[in-house]
């Protein structure tokens, strides 16, 4: 009889649990507490935790959308597919770009003929924890008014030249969710160094709702039966 593996991810002790509750305990927020822990490990100014990867992505596009006139989104050809439903959602133009089969990156002598005047940014993925040439990337954007955003959703600690991605677009969006190397089972986060779109991306976050108490419990259950049912016991 086969059974499924549980995919890699980093382990939770009780200390992990203690430390939280305690934290809780004396009133503080366990969402503002992650975020603050983030933004001094990962050494960026705004972080902002959200419910998915692709919540993440989607807000940071409506920030984007609401700031400027320009439609459309160049993507690498081989990424997520709920990165080009995102980009749909927040109604602007996927465009696609081909890549090198050799990294997986963009491939950069394509890209550079499609960045045109429409071009709101450019989403660069890195794949299965491996930096794309952001240096390149960079390059070609210098002169142009594209900005980068970095898909970190598989990427997260990796760093490129000794800075960590996520770092060297105007946004950065990661998933927490199950599976991933850092993972809070459901979840996202979204960072920017730059003061004007934390600010529009704190509006939009605190119109936002929290889970309620019925999802809460849920996902307990759901938490629960991954624990029994995909735990590699011998």
């Amino acid at each position: 009889m086969f059974r499924e593996l549980p995919r890699a991810g980093m382990k939770v002790t009780l200390k992990d649990f203690s430390e939280g509750l305690k934290s809780i305990w004396k009133g503080n927020k366990p969402t503002c507490i992650f975020e603050d822990s983030f933004e001094r490990w990962f050494g960026v100014k705004y972080a902002f935790g959200v419910s998915s990867g692709r919540a993440a992505l989607y807000m940071i596009l409506k920030v984007l959308r609401e700031k400027s006139e320009k439609s459309e989104v160049i993507i690498p050809a081989y990424i997520c597919p709920t990165i080009p439903l995102a980009i749909a959602r927040a109604g602007l133009k996927v465009r696609v770009c081909d890549i090198s089969k050799d990294t997986f990156d963009f491939d950069h002598d394509q890209l550079i003929n499609m960045i045109n005047n429409n071009t709101l940014c450019i989403l660069v993925a890195h794949l299965a924890g491996f930096p794309c040439d952001l240096d390149k990337l960079c390059e070609l954007t210098a002169n142009k008014d594209t900005l980068i955003i970095e898909d970190c959703a598989q990427a997260m600690g990796a760093e490129y030249k000794g800075k960590k991605i996520g770092q060297f677009g105007s946004f950065g969006f990661f998933s927490l969710g199950r599976g991933k190397g850092l993972t809070t089972y459901k979840g996202g986060l979204i960072t920017t160094n730059n003061e004007d779109y934390a600010e529009a991306i704190k509006s939009k976050l605190s119109d936002l709702g929290a889970y309620g108490n019925y999802a809460n419990i849920l996902n307990i259950f759901e938490i629960l039966g991954y624990i029994i049912f995909f735990h590699p016991f011998s």
